[in-house]
């Protein structure tokens, strides 16, 4: 209740300073039943990463069912024939749940996106409480983690569907387009090539299929995203933020602390393949990302500006996706530093986890780390980092196994147990869903799939 009330009270600070931020207002074509669409535009516009003028003609197979991003004269033109607020229909009205496990399966395989639509069978990212429904489906990078979850819970043909329908995105140059970026909604969607959410999409996903099946397809998927980004998505080693489509070029100027997770391809590659160059150029990559976003003491800066710290945030989940890809370099090598550079970090987050099991989306111990809001989507990802280094670390075993049971009964406690967002952990916190929508409540689907991966690992499941 505190907790809430100090956002409140952050949250009517920032409006009143002129800070709070637009949000975007999605546009459903769920209820139409007449394809295609047909629509008159006055001038110029837009529907997610598609220009339009004139009289178009829309398919559904070029849409989402929900959340899809639209100019606002096409959003007028479009005004009489579809309802542009909530879903009519709820898709968690479904039988109850017994197990908590259940619970959190029940808000994956309702993320699904149905036939016919465009991405479908691939997954929404999340789901805005606010909007009562999942959002987010141009962020397919997070379906490669999906894709590890139903291969280890047994859903060996569902796991395969996925990550064949995920290798059918995958570009010729070995990345993906894993999401849209909605910086400017006057001018369209960014469509973004991201070397790091490609890596994560091919290491959880193509390799999941590959260990799976031993097709060896999703194997070469994995490596022509390897190769491509050794090749040209990075620069002195410091893989890249991304590549905007919209503009045709790098973004060379900005990057985020989430590229460290990226590692983790080249460290699982070298472990199938036994070849050198992947094991070798996770090594250089490591070394330059610690000596650009590595200040001391377990703390990594949240993004760099040519490569000079941008901000003063502290970002909970950015240090996870740091341990992602320190930890599997580090099991494979021993090397000392990184070792070192993990257990300072690992040691900061146990110190900075709050007494009811969360940790903060911004760590900072000052108002501005209270206001932030807990990191909801993050906290079972920090968790299953922390109980991956337990391996290497089993002195530390039973204080790292105390803040992963912490973690997952405040995950517990966060789910929704009824419709809106059954089966989600949701919390309000500056962030949102991330690229739009800030300071509400949104649940993440990866988010639950590293909470289930931790839970069977631990052998831990309740009663509802």
């Amino acid at each position: 209740m505190l907790g809430k009330i100090i956002r409140s009270i952050g949250l009517v600070l920032k409006k009143n300073l002129g800070r709070d931020d637009k949000k975007h207002v999605p546009v459903n074509f769920e209820t139409i039943e007449t394809w295609p669409l047909e629509v008159v535009l006055t001038g110029k516009g837009y529907i997610n990463d598609i220009e339009c003028e004139g009289n178009i003609f829309i398919r559904r197979d070029q849409v989402f069912p929900n959340d899809n991003a639209v100019s606002g004269n096409l959003r007028e033109a479009l005004k009489s024939k579809i309802i542009n607020t909530r879903m009519l229909r709820d898709p968690f009205a479904q039988p109850r749940s017994s197990k908590y496990s259940e619970l959190l399966n029940h808000f994956v395989e309702n993320a699904k996106i149905p036939d016919t639509w465009r991405y479908a069978g691939l997954y929404y990212a999340g789901y805005s409480l606010e909007q009562h429904q999942y959002i987010l489906p141009s962020w397919i990078w997070t379906n490669g983690i999906i894709v590890q979850y139903l291969a280890d819970s047994g859903r060996l043909e569902a796991a395969l569907d996925l990550a064949s329908r995920l290798l059918e995105q995958q570009l010729s140059c070995g990345g993906w387009v894993v999401r849209y970026d909605y910086k400017d909604l006057q001018t369209g969607v960014s469509p973004v090539v991201a070397p790091n959410d490609s890596a994560h999409c091919a290491d959880h996903g193509m390799l999941s299929a590959y260990t799976l099946s031993g097709d060896t397809k999703y194997l070469a998927a994995a490596e022509k995203c390897a190769n491509w980004i050794m090749t040209e998505g990075n620069i002195d080693g410091l893989i890249l933020h991304g590549y905007n489509v919209m503009k045709n070029r790098w973004d060379t100027e900005f990057n985020i602390v989430d590229i460290g997770f990226s590692a983790g391809l080249f460290c699982s590659l070298y472990k199938l393949t036994d070849n050198r160059d992947y094991l070798d150029f996770a090594g250089r990559f490591l070394s330059r990302y610690i000596e650009v976003f590595y200040s001391g003491n377990g703390i990594f800066a949240t993004s760099m500006r040519g490569n000079i710290p941008f901000g003063k945030g502290i970002f909970a989940r950015g240090h996870a996706w740091a341990l992602q890809g320190m930890i599997p370099y580090y099991e494979l090598t021993s090397d000392y530093a990184i070792g070192k550079c993990i257990d300072d970090t690992v040691d900061f987050l146990l110190k900075r986890q709050h007494r009811n099991g969360g940790w903060l989306y911004n760590l900072r111990s000052d108002p501005v780390g209270w206001f932030s809001g807990y990191d909801n989507k993050g906290i079972p990802v920090i968790a299953a980092s922390l109980a991956r280094w337990k391996k290497s670390r089993p002195e530390k075993g039973r204080e790292i196994d105390d803040a992963v049971r912490s973690a997952i009964n405040w995950c517990r406690r966060h789910t929704r147990k009824s419709p809106p967002g059954r089966g989600g952990v949701f919390a309000c916190n500056f962030e949102g869903a991330i690229v739009h929508s800030p300071n509400t409540e949104v649940a993440f689907v990866y988010s639950n799939c590293y909470l289930l991966g931790l839970m069977r690992k631990y052998d831990w499941d309740y009663d509802l």
